[in-house]
C-alpha cells in the first residue's frame, strides 16, 4: 500500500513552512480540544486557537500566506490557520443539520498529531527511563567482554 493512498500528499506541507511551529502548536490546540470535548464546532475551535496561542498569532509572519482580506485581524488569522489545515488535510469541517460547521479529525491526522505531541513534550522521567536502559544495556555488555 502507497502511504499517499492513505494521507494527502500535502499533509506535511505546513510544517515545512515560515510559521511552522505555529501549526504545530495549532494543531496540540486541536488535539487537546478533542482529548476534552467528543464534538467541537469550527468557532469553538478558533475561539481555543486565539486564546491559547494570540502571542504565536500576534509575532508570526504571514506575508508569504494567502490570507484573504478578511483574515488581517488575529481571528482572521485564526480562521486562516483553521482553512490551512483543512486545505492540507489535517482536519475535515462537516457542515450538521443545525447549519454549524464541526470539525472533524482524520484518525490518521489523529494519530501523526498525537506522536508530534509525545515527540515534543518528553517527560523527564522517560528521559531518565531511557538513560536506565542504556546504561544497563552497556554494563552488559562491558561484563560479557572477553
Amino acid at each position: 500500500m502507497n502511504l499517499y493512498d492513505v494521507i494527502p500528499e500535502n499533509l506535511f506541507s505546513v510544517l515545512s513552512l515560515k510559521n511552522k511551529n505555529l501549526y504545530v502548536k495549532t494543531l496540540f490546540v486541536l488535539l487537546d480540544a478533542f482529548k476534552q470535548h467528543l464534538k467541537i464546532s469550527k468557532d469553538e475551535l478558533i475561539s481555543m486557537i486565539n486564546a491559547r496561542l494570540d502571542d504565536d498569532i500576534i509575532s508570526a509572519d504571514f506575508t508569504e500566506e494567502e490570507l484573504l482580506e478578511s483574515e488581517q485581524s488575529i481571528a482572521g488569522k485564526a480562521h486562516f490557520l483553521v482553512r490551512k489545515l483543512k486545505s492540507v488535510g489535517w482536519i475535515l469541517i462537516e457542515t450538521e443539520s443545525d447549519f454549524r460547521e464541526y470539525i472533524t479529525v482524520p484518525r490518521f491526522s489523529y494519530k501523526i498529531i498525537q506522536l508530534l505531541y509525545d515527540i515534543a513534550n518528553v517527560s523527564e522521567s522517560e528521559i531518565f527511563a531511557y538513560v536506565y536502559k542504556c546504561a544497563l544495556l552497556l554494563q552488559i555488555q562491558i561484563e560479557n567482554m572477553p
